[in-house]
């Protein structure tokens, strides 16, 4: 309704209650009322100021509106739950779009009732999803999702939540100072400089995964959207939460079981762009190093994420890989023989890095 509100210039008003006289107004009916039309809808009626619609556009408003309607299964339902559910159906592409849409129009979800008024800004939503197979019996569903409650309210609050895509995953809402309190509780952070708020925000989160693996024994992927720092972001966020979730499930860089939104810019651009361009990547990568990325040294991948993390310090990615310096120091020799590119130069870096995220891309696509 606000879109073709804003696409006509029309002012109206959602009555709950039903209609003004006391006959009232039938689901998909129109009515002329003291020179108001009025809509009877499902949950109400719409009534139209100062408009007066050709009757070809109100018929295109009520078949629009109430073939958008949900069907019983939706009634009742979250309207964030119902929102992330549509998002997850939309492509990165839509996805996108929505996502830009919302940041230039700043639309609130302002028919969600007072459950919508409860949260308290800033704040992200988290989406746990874990990874069950789907034919799986429903206890265990209800198992892992009462254990991963229970790690949540462990480590951060007793959190917001409600369960989405067909009662595969949980979809949670967390303020920023559950996260703050919870990273200063845990003495999370070994560094002398102070992290930045989204730092503290996602090792929370790792340490969250890490929890639940451990102590319930569950491998769960975790996906975190921007900060809400309003009720007129709550769309937005969801969008942002849907494609963080889209991002880990299609790149997985490095087995990590935790997707923050922002973090991989690059990954999105890649997923972004037709598979012949990925082609044309990889063969631009074939062509600069003589060989096929297929055919390079195992681990090149591995080793390439543990340079890029350890900001090229080769010592601080021995530890992280758990290897000796000079064992390492040997593969990124043998990688530089092999391959052209070595690791430890930050333009050859970034190449192989671009490469890796292309082939993960590439393999999603097959």
């Amino acid at each position: 309704m606000a879109r073709w509100a804003k696409a006509l210039g029309l002012r109206y008003i959602f009555d709950e209650a039903g209609a003004s006289s006391e006959e009232g107004v039938a689901c998909g009916s129109w009515r002329l009322e003291n020179g108001v039309w009025q809509l009877g809808v499902g949950d109400g009626v719409v009534r139209f100021a100062d408009w007066d619609g050709p009757a070809e556009v109100r018929e295109a408003l009520t078949w629009t509106l109430l073939a958008l309607q949900p069907g019983d299964s939706e009634r009742g339902r979250h309207p964030l739950a119902a929102w992330y559910d549509h998002c997850r159906q939309l492509s990165l592409h839509a996805l996108a779009e929505q996502f830009s849409g919302e940041a230039a129009e700043g639309a609130a979800m302002d028919k969600g009732g007072p459950e919508l008024g409860a949260f308290t800004y800033p704040g992200y939503f988290l989406v746990l999803s874990p990874l069950l197979r789907r034919d799986e019996a429903s206890d265990a569903w209800k198992t892992a999702r009462e254990l991963m409650l229970e790690v949540m309210r462990a480590t951060l609050c007793d959190v917001w939540n409600k369960d989405v895509a067909d009662g595969t995953q949980i979809l949670t809402y967390v303020p920023a100072q559950a996260f703050d309190t919870a990273f200063d509780d845990l003495s999370l952070w070994t560094s002398d400089h102070p992290p930045k708020h989204a730092d503290r925000t996602r090792t929370v989160v790792d340490h969250l995964a890490t929890a639940i693996r451990e102590e319930g024994l569950i491998d769960v992927a975790i996906s975190v959207s921007m900060p809400v720092l309003e009720q007129a972001q709550l769309r937005q966020a969801i969008l942002s939460l849907a494609m963080a979730s889209r991002l880990h499930g299609a790149q997985r860089v490095g087995g990590q079981r935790v997707a923050v939104f922002g973090d991989q810019p690059m990954a999105f651009l890649l997923s972004a762009v037709p598979e012949s361009a990925l082609r044309t990547i990889l063969a631009m990568v074939s062509a600069r190093s003589a060989s096929n990325p297929e055919e390079w040294p195992n681990g090149w991948m591995e080793l390439t994420r543990a340079m890029m993390r350890a900001n090229l310090n080769v010592s601080e990615a021995a530890r992280a890989m758990y290897v000796h310096r000079n064992t390492l120091l040997a593969r990124i020799e043998k990688v530089y023989e092999e391959t052209g590119f070595d690791v430890r130069v930050i333009d050859h870096l970034m190449v192989l890095h671009l490469a890796a995220l292309a082939m993960e891309q590439q393999g999603a696509y097959n």
